[in-house]
C-alpha cells in the first residue's frame, strides 16, 4: 500500500519528499515554490523525479475574490506519459481543468491563472523514462497578473484592472491593436474594425471580396481574434470556447469548425468564419438532427458538403463510429454509413471523384489499438454513399505504420496519400511522436516508407 506524506503549510515554505505519494497543503500564502524533485527546489539541474511517482499540490488563497497565478519556469518530462495537470478548485467534483502539460519547454515560461483564488497541482510519472522534471512559483494577486506593472491599475473593490491607453484584456496584458490606416480600434471586442475592402487583425489585408486573398508568399498573416460572443458557454459567459481536437474545412468563404474538446466538456458547437470579415457566428441549422459533440473527429469536404466521421463523445472515453454529412447550402447534417469500427485520431481524404479513405487511428486506449488499416467509402448522388470496405494493400514493416495523431493529403499527381508523422507504439504499451512519410499509391494498392535526409525540425 503506498505511503501518503500530507504536510500543510501555512505560514512556513516546507516541503518533504519520500519515493511515494506527496500531497501538500499549502494555505493563507501569498507566495510559494513547487517543484518534483527537493534538489529542483535548490534548482539543481541535474536532479531527477523517479518512476511511478504522484505528487499533488492543493493551494488556497489568504482570502476569498483572489487570483491566484502559477508559472513553470523549468519543464522537462517525458512526452505523453508525465503529466502536470492544473485545476482551479481544491474539491474533487468542482474542479475545471486549466491545463494539462507534459515534455520539453525550454523558452517561454509556463503561465496559468485561477480566478477562484485555489489550485490543485497534480503530477504523475510512469515506469518508464524519467528527466528533470519542473519548478514553478506561485503569487497571489488581488487583480489578475497585478495589471501588469505599470500597463493598468488594480481595483481592489471588484478585483479588476483598469487599463492604461495602449493595453486592453483582463491583466492589461495585451497591447492595443494598431488598426493602421484602413481600421478603426473598438474596445468593446478589444480588436479593429476595418473599412470595406480590408481585412486582418490590423486591417492590413486587401481584400477583393473574394477569397483567396492575393497575399505574397511564404509569409504567415493573422486573419482575426476577434471573438463574437454568442455561445453560452460552461463558465455561463456568452464567448466562442478555446478548444483543441476540432476539424476545420473551408468552402466558399466560410472557414466551418465542429466539435473539439476545451480540457473539461466535449463541444458540440458548430462555428462558421466569414474568412472576408473576419467574425464568427454560429452555424443556423436548418433540420433538427445533427451529431452529438465530439473530438479527434476527422473532416473532408466534398462538394457543397463536409462528411464527418468518428471521433471521442466522452473525455478520453468512449469512441464513435458514427458518420455525419452536413450540406452547407441546405444546412442540414445527414447521417451517413457507419464506420466498421469506432475510431478517434484517424484521417479522411477524398480521391476525387468521390472516393473517401479513412486511415489510422485509436480504436481503443491501449497500444494495441493503434490502426493501420484502410477503409474506403464512395459517396453517391442524392446524399447516399456506399458502405464503408476494407482496403487490403501490401503493407512493408506493417508494424511500423500503426499511428494515430498523423495528417495525410491527396498528391493529385501521383494519385496517392501521403501520411506523416503521428504518435506510434513502441514495446512495453510505450508510444512516441514519428517523424516518418508513408506513401499509399492508390492505384498499385501499396504503402511505401519514404527515406528523408534528416529529421524534422523540432519533432
Amino acid at each position: 500500500m503506498p505511503i501518503i506524506c500530507i504536510i500543510l503549510i501555512t505560514n512556513i515554505h516546507l516541503f518533504a519528499w519520500t519515493t511515494a505519494s506527496i500531497r501538500v497543503l499549502i494555505q493563507g500564502k501569498w507566495s510559494g515554490n513547487i517543484s518534483s524533485s527537493p534538489k529542483y527546489a535548490g534548482y539543481e539541474e541535474d536532479a531527477r523525479y523517479e518512476e511511478d511517482e504522484e505528487f499533488e499540490w492543493f493551494i488556497t488563497a489568504p482570502s476569498s475574490g483572489k487570483f491566484i497565478e502559477l508559472t513553470f519556469s523549468a519543464f522537462k518530462t517525458e512526452c505523453l506519459y508525465d503529466y502536470v495537470t492544473v485545476y482551479d478548485d481544491i474539491l474533487e467534483g468542482s474542479r475545471v481543468q486549466l491545463a494539462s502539460i507534459s515534455g520539453h519547454h525550454s523558452t517561454t515560461p509556463i503561465k496559468i491563472i485561477s480566478n477562484t483564488g485555489k489550485l490543485y497541482i497534480h503530477f504523475v510519472s510512469d515506469a518508464g523514462t524519467v528527466y528533470n522534471g519542473f519548478r514553478g512559483s506561485f503569487n497571489v494577486t488581488i487583480c489578475p497578473s497585478e495589471c501588469t506593472g505599470a500597463h493598468g491599475r488594480c481595483n481592489v473593490t471588484t478585483n479588476k484592472c483598469a487599463c492604461n491607453a495602449g493595453w486592453h484584456g483582463e491583466a492589461c496584458n495585451t497591447p492595443t491593436v494598431d488598426c493602421g490606416i484602413f481600421g478603426i480600434f473598438d474596445s468593446a471586442t478589444n480588436s479593429c474594425k476595418c473599412k470595406v475592402g480590408y481585412v486582418g487583425v490590423q486591417c492590413d489585408i486587401t481584400s477583393p471580396g473574394i477569397y483567396p486573398f492575393q497575399l505574397p508568399r511564404h509569409q504567415w498573416y493573422t486573419l482575426t481574434t476577434n471573438i463574437s460572443p454568442y455561445y453560452e458557454s460552461w463558465h455561463h459567459l456568452k464567448e466562442l470556447l478555446p478548444r483543441q481536437g476540432h476539424t476545420a474545412d473551408v468552402i466558399g468563404d466560410s472557414l466551418f469548425v465542429f466539435g473539439g474538446f476545451d480540457l473539461n466538456h466535449v463541444l458540440a458547437h458548430f462555428s462558421k468564419l466569414d474568412i472576408l470579415t473576419g467574425q464568427w457566428s454560429e452555424v443556423a441549422l436548418g433540420c433538427p438532427a445533427s451529431p452529438t459533440g465530439r473530438y479527434k473527429h476527422s473532416s473532408v469536404v466534398y462538394q457543397d458538403s463536409i462528411l464527418y466521421c468518428g471521433g471521442m463523445v466522452q473525455a478520453g472515453g468512449a469512441l464513435s463510429d458514427e458518420c455525419w454529412l452536413f450540406n452547407t447550402t441546405s444546412s442540414c447534417w445527414t447521417q451517413y454509413p457507419s464506420l466498421v469500427e469506432a475510431v478517434a485520431g484517424h484521417t479522411l481524404t477524398l480521391a476525387p471523384p468521390n472516393r473517401v479513405l479513412l486511415f489510422g487511428g485509436l480504436t481503443g486506449v491501449d497500444t494495441e489499438n493503434y490502426s493501420d488499416r484502410l477503409y474506403t467509402l464512395y459517396l453517391l448522388k442524392n446524399h447516399t454513399a456506399t458502405p464503408w470496405e476494407l482496403t487490403t494493400p501490401i503493407i512493408p514493416h506493417s508494424n511500423h505504420l500503426r499511428r494515430y495523431g498523423h495528417t495525410t493529403v491527396l498528391d493529385s499527381a501521383s494519385r496517392s496519400l501521403v501520411v506523416f508523422g503521428g504518435i506510434v507504439p513502441l514495446p512495453r504499451i510505450q508510444k512516441e511522436k514519428s517523424s516518418e512519410v508513408w506513401v499509399y499509391n492508390i492505384a498499385q494498392n501499396v504503402w511505401s516508407l519514404v527515406k528523408t535526409t534528416r529529421e524534422v525540425p523540432g519533432v
